[in-house]
């Protein structure tokens, strides 16, 4: 117990009201620093798997908002400044850990929120890129009993002393940038980007060939969609009221879209030979371990005749983890749109704000695009912003949070 008091006593010292006393805190061995305005409590350890830093304002910590950024990188300045505690978990990324890995943080600031004085109830949640596509999938799944297994494996707190159950769902959630259609992602691209370019899809190429039918089966897809009346999304290649939509979107940041091969050509033209998630190498593909292309790709293959990598999806896509999950289930659980459109048993959050930027990213706006539609559907509060140029977002994440709180 000596050395928990001495970390109390330190606690006290820096300036903050003193945590109650009690044996076994998990963060009891940890380093409590303070760093120009802010305090710094390092690698907490809110399961076996996953540790956090918290940082909290110099004044007037108790009770103040909480906000978990997902990105490991993230600047917490803006949001010290505005007030907030921002806790950053050092979150895994294959599916579904990283989201697993936010309900463990979650689970656990609730269980301590006396002793770290913070308020819990408005929990906000951020992320950009890959980590606000995890961020985005936690905020819709709230209590999904899925990840339970999950959780007691990494030896996440399930209850609070008093024995009641800990919620993980979350109130707030800004995204900027992520990808939130994986099952479509390369259709998607193919439709909006790919089948624009000639340099590396020729018309008479395997790969135009490619294109051109991803293109078409995004454009079923959006076709045969729920959202609304259906009538705004029908869709034939890029011609229809959907791809109207969708360039009157895109034309918040660019007036002169107006069609999708102008945000093409001008935006994201393909720079690859094979659809962009299925080279390896990209760090959205690396969510899903070792799911090598999707259906409408495994479709192809094996039309004609090409029967080795049609073998290898169908041997990923069912290949099940520790858990009991099957590949394709793990996917479903970081798809926002899968708990949107199927599911209807988990908590979402009550108010988003979705940043789409048209240059400089992996993924094609049209999914932030039909995130933003299934949210409205569902008539929960959304605002989006859409600009040309990616920027960092932590200044706007904290603006907007401020006016929220």
């Amino acid at each position: 117990m000596k050395k928990a008091v001495k970390i109390l006593m330190i606690l006290f010292l820096c300036g903050c009201s003193q945590p109650a006393q009690e044996e076994g805190l998990s963060w009891k061995n940890a380093v409590y620093e303070k760093s120009d305005s802010m305090y710094v409590l390092k690698d907490i350890p809110c399961n076996t798997e996953v540790t956090m830093n918290l940082y909290a304002p110099d004044q007037n910590m108790e009770q103040a908002p909480a906000v978990i950024l997902a990105n490991p990188d993230s600047d917490p300045v803006p949001f010290v400044k505005a007030g907030m505690v921002v806790i950053i978990p050092k979150i895994r990324l294959t599916c579904p850990l990283g989201t697993a890995d936010l309900k463990s943080c979650i689970r656990f600031l609730r269980a301590h929120r006396e002793e770290l004085q913070i308020e819990t109830e408005n929990l906000s949640l951020c992320g950009s890129g890959i980590y606000g596509t995890i961020a985005a999938s936690a905020a819709v799944s709230g209590n999904d009993e899925t990840y339970d297994s999950y959780l007691q494996d990494s030896e996440t707190q399930m209850q609070d002393a008093e024995g009641n159950s800990l919620s993980d769902a979350v109130k707030n959630v800004y995204i900027d940038n992520g990808c939130f259609e994986s099952s479509f992602a390369d259709n998607a691209y193919e439709w909006m980007s790919g089948q624009f370019e000639t340099e590396y899809r020729s018309p008479d190429s395997e790969a135009r060939m490619m294109s051109e039918t991803l293109a078409d089966e995004y454009a079923a897809y959006i076709s045969s969609s729920e959202f609304k009346d259906g009538s705004l999304y029908t869709v034939n290649r890029n011609e229809g009221p959907y791809t109207e939509a969708l360039c009157a979107f895109l034309q918040e940041a660019d007036p002169s879209i107006t069609s999708i091969e102008d945000y093409a050509k001008n935006y994201l033209p393909a720079e690859n030979a094979v659809p962009v998630f299925d080279t390896g190498s990209s760090l959205v593909s690396k969510l899903y371990g070792d799911l090598r292309f999707n259906a409408t790709i495994h479709a192809v293959y094996a039309a004609n005749g090409d029967t080795v990598p049609a073998e290898q999806w169908e041997e990923d896509l069912y290949s099940k983890d520790e858990h009991g999950l099957t590949l394709i289930t793990r996917e479903n659980l970081y798809e926002p749109l899968y708990y949107l459109r199927i599911r209807d048993d988990t908590q979402r959050a009550e108010h988003w704000h979705i940043k789409v930027s048209l240059k400089d990213r992996i993924t094609v706006p049209c999914s932030d695009f039909n995130l933003i539609l299934a949210l409205e559907e569902k008539g929960i509060d959304i605002t989006s912003s859409v600009q040309k140029e990616m920027t960092t977002w932590e200044d706007d994440a904290s603006a907007w949070l401020s006016n929220i709180h």
